[in-house]
């Protein structure tokens, strides 16, 4: 599944590769790849958007460590 990352004024392209839960599972680890580097401060948050779907755009948004 190919989605996007959008922090600040960067939009660039992810693969979904793994989901891993430890304890709780409303807190999942998941793991992306990207082709580039994002840029971004330690918390910072990043909006997932999937635009190859119909009306729903964005999917969720994620806090980066």
């Amino acid at each position: 599944m190919v989605l996007f990352a959008g922090h600040w004024t960067q939009l660039l392209p992810t693969r979904f590769e793994k989901t891993v839960v430890e304890g709780d599972w409303r807190m999942p680890v998941l793991t992306f790849s990207m082709e580039k580097a994002l840029v971004y401060s330690p918390g910072a948050r990043v909006v997932l958007h999937y635009l190859e779907g119909g009306k729903l755009r964005v999917v969720g948004s994620l806090k980066i460590q």
